[in-house]
């Protein structure tokens, strides 16, 4: 019976013993730095990307004349020059029932705007077809006009922004026979008001 108690006082010992807390968790812990080195490491691969993709996009850029206040009576030669050669004049107005084109070639003789809106959206493909017939025109009619690429945009008050851009696309570039793009009037006036049409 002695033997079989000190067994299992023993084995009570050894348990006791297995469990023992170890001698690193009574050791009080010291905060240790800060490793900034994968912090670093990713700002260091991130910043080249950020940099490839800002310079994968295009940004689309018009650019447009401003209109610019002079005095009257003002002109100098070159005007008076160019007021001697032929001008073409094409004006594109944004009205709020669709777009009306004048040139020098005159005015399609319509009741309402020469390209009304479809389904109460602008038809931009519409002012496209008409704006290369012009050039076209210009082409067959063998005048030279010295703004011969330009184009005047004008538009009531109220027109939005995207319309006027769009607008400004449409004149600016066609497609021939081939599907291929060709340049219409990359010159761009922006005017403020309408045209009073007669």
């Amino acid at each position: 019976m002695p033997e079989k108690s000190k067994s299992q006082k023993q084995e009570r010992e050894e348990l006791t013993l297995t469990f023992k807390p170890s001698a690193r968790r009574r050791t009080a812990s010291q905060p240790g730095e800060l490793n900034q080195l994968p912090v670093m490491n990713l700002m260091i691969i991130l910043i080249p990307v950020l940099l490839a993709q800002s310079a994968a996009v295009k940004l689309a850029l018009h650019e447009v004349n401003l209109p610019t206040g002079g005095a009257a009576g003002g002109g100098t030669a070159t005007e008076e020059v160019q007021k001697e050669e032929e001008q073409l004049s094409l004006t594109v107005n944004i009205t709020r029932q669709g777009f009306d084109i004048i040139s020098a070639f005159g005015r399609e003789k319509t009741n309402g705007p020469i390209v009304p809106l479809m389904d109460e959206e602008y038809d931009y493909v519409t002012l496209n077809e008409k704006l290369m017939g012009i050039k076209k025109q210009i082409g067959k009619s063998g005048i030279h006009f010295v703004d011969a690429g330009n184009v005047i945009v004008m538009g009531e008050p109220g027109i939005k922004y995207d319309v006027i851009v769009q607008v400004m696309d449409a004149a600016k570039w066609g497609e021939d026979e081939e599907r291929g793009r060709i340049s219409l009037f990359p010159g761009i006036l922006l005017s403020p008001g309408k045209v009073q049409v007669q």
